[in-house]
């Protein structure tokens, strides 16, 4: 998958939503929205990769940028969404940017 545009910085998505400039930055994951899993990370033995998924956003492994996530995204053959995660203290948000060719991201916006 090739990801087209510049994902936004973590400082313009609290801009965007009108969060506090300090809300902490977790990193990027990959959200499956059908089943609300999280990417976890993935188990490697003997040549074969299983990825693993949570539900809980706050054991989601967090990726170095939204490239890595949408790697990971494009590797899936079911929706999976590119989302930034923030430490909102209690609670994680969770913050949808892009997604993979399965997504409600993939439909065309040609005129």
């Amino acid at each position: 998958m090739e990801i087209i545009g510049a994902a936004p910085t973590p400082d313009q998505l609290l801009m965007d939503l009108n969060l506090p400039e300090e809300t902490p930055f977790i990193g990027w994951s990959v959200q499956c929205p059908d089943n609300g899993t999280f990417y976890m990370g993935t188990d490697e033995t003997r040549g074969s990769a299983l990825r693993i998924f949570t539900e809980r956003p706050d054991e989601a492994k967090p990726l170095g940028s939204a490239v890595d996530a949408g790697r990971i995204a494009a590797d899936l053959n079911c929706a999976a969404l590119i989302v930034a995660l923030f430490d909102f203290g209690k609670d994680i948000g969770v913050v949808p940017i892009g997604g993979n060719q399965f997504s409600e991201f993939a439909q065309s916006n040609a005129r």
